[in-house]
Protein backbone atom coordinates (compact mmCIF):
# COMPACT_ATOMS: atom_id res chain seq x y z
CA UNK A 1 0.00 0.00 0.00
CA UNK A 2 2.84 2.16 0.59
CA UNK A 3 4.27 1.80 -2.63
CA UNK A 4 0.99 2.28 -4.47
CA UNK A 5 0.02 5.23 -2.27
CA UNK A 6 3.06 7.36 -2.56
CA UNK A 7 3.38 6.86 -6.36
CA UNK A 8 -0.20 8.36 -6.47
CA UNK A 9 0.82 11.19 -4.34
CA UNK A 10 4.37 11.98 -5.95
CA UNK A 11 2.34 12.14 -9.10
CA UNK A 12 0.06 14.81 -7.58
CA UNK A 13 -2.40 12.29 -7.58
CA UNK A 14 -5.59 12.04 -5.28
CA UNK A 15 -7.08 8.82 -4.39
CA UNK A 16 -9.87 7.11 -2.24
CA UNK A 17 -8.83 4.22 -0.41
CA UNK A 18 -11.37 1.82 1.25
CA UNK A 19 -10.86 -0.67 3.59
CA UNK A 20 -13.15 -3.26 5.59
CA UNK A 21 -13.08 -3.43 9.42
CA UNK A 22 -12.62 -6.68 11.11
CA UNK A 23 -14.90 -8.58 13.13
CA UNK A 24 -13.87 -7.29 16.10
CA UNK A 25 -13.96 -3.72 15.45
CA UNK A 26 -17.96 -4.32 14.63
CA UNK A 27 -17.10 -4.93 10.88
CA UNK A 28 -17.81 -2.40 8.21
CA UNK A 29 -15.95 -0.19 5.93
CA UNK A 30 -14.04 2.73 5.94
CA UNK A 31 -13.11 5.03 2.54
CA UNK A 32 -10.81 7.93 3.61
CA UNK A 33 -9.50 10.71 0.82
CA UNK A 34 -6.16 10.85 0.67
CA UNK A 35 -4.14 14.12 -1.30
CA UNK A 36 -0.92 15.07 -2.00
CA UNK A 37 -1.15 17.34 0.97
CA UNK A 38 -2.02 15.20 3.65
CA UNK A 39 -0.20 13.79 6.05
CA UNK A 40 0.59 10.28 6.86
CA UNK A 41 2.17 7.67 8.23
CA UNK A 42 3.37 4.26 7.73
CA UNK A 43 4.05 1.61 10.56
CA UNK A 44 5.96 -1.21 10.54
CA UNK A 45 6.62 -4.32 12.63
CA UNK A 46 10.07 -6.10 12.38
CA UNK A 47 13.15 -5.20 10.53
CA UNK A 48 12.99 -7.33 7.48
CA UNK A 49 12.36 -5.75 4.17
CA UNK A 50 9.53 -7.71 2.62
CA UNK A 51 9.47 -8.31 -1.07
CA UNK A 52 7.28 -6.93 -3.15
CA UNK A 53 5.33 -8.52 -5.90
CA UNK A 54 5.59 -5.38 -9.12
CA UNK A 55 2.21 -7.44 -11.00
CA UNK A 56 0.19 -6.79 -7.39
CA UNK A 57 1.26 -3.27 -7.30
CA UNK A 58 0.34 -2.08 -10.97
CA UNK A 59 -2.76 -3.61 -10.39
CA UNK A 60 -3.55 -1.88 -7.29
CA UNK A 61 -2.50 1.29 -9.27
CA UNK A 62 -4.85 0.65 -11.87
CA UNK A 63 -7.69 -0.33 -9.41
CA UNK A 64 -6.96 3.17 -7.94
CA UNK A 65 -7.20 4.84 -10.47
CA UNK A 66 -10.51 3.74 -11.64
CA UNK A 67 -13.77 4.73 -10.04
CA UNK A 68 -14.12 1.84 -7.38
CA UNK A 69 -10.80 3.93 -5.95
CA UNK A 70 -8.12 2.12 -4.12
CA UNK A 71 -8.84 -1.04 -2.04
CA UNK A 72 -6.96 -4.31 -1.60
CA UNK A 73 -6.99 -6.68 -4.21
CA UNK A 74 -6.18 -10.33 -4.44
CA UNK A 75 -1.99 -10.88 -4.82
CA UNK A 76 -1.17 -12.53 -7.79
CA UNK A 77 1.67 -14.64 -9.02
CA UNK A 78 4.38 -14.18 -7.06
CA UNK A 79 6.85 -13.98 -10.12
CA UNK A 80 9.06 -11.20 -10.26
CA UNK A 81 9.26 -10.36 -6.52
CA UNK A 82 11.88 -8.04 -5.39
CA UNK A 83 13.39 -7.03 -2.26
CA UNK A 84 12.48 -3.68 -1.21
CA UNK A 85 11.65 -1.11 1.85
CA UNK A 86 9.41 -1.90 3.94
CA UNK A 87 5.06 -1.52 2.97
CA UNK A 88 2.80 -0.49 5.32
CA UNK A 89 0.16 -3.05 6.35
CA UNK A 90 -1.93 -0.18 7.58
CA UNK A 91 -2.32 3.05 6.89
CA UNK A 92 -3.31 5.76 9.88
CA UNK A 93 -4.15 9.24 8.92
CA UNK A 94 -2.54 12.08 11.25
CA UNK A 95 -4.35 14.09 13.38
CA UNK A 96 -3.77 17.75 13.48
Amino acid sequence: MKVVILTLLRNGQSVAFTFAHPMSDGSGRETIWITPTSELRFQFLGSRAPRLNGAWIEEMLRVARSQSGLHVTEEPSEEGLEPVQPVAPALQPVES
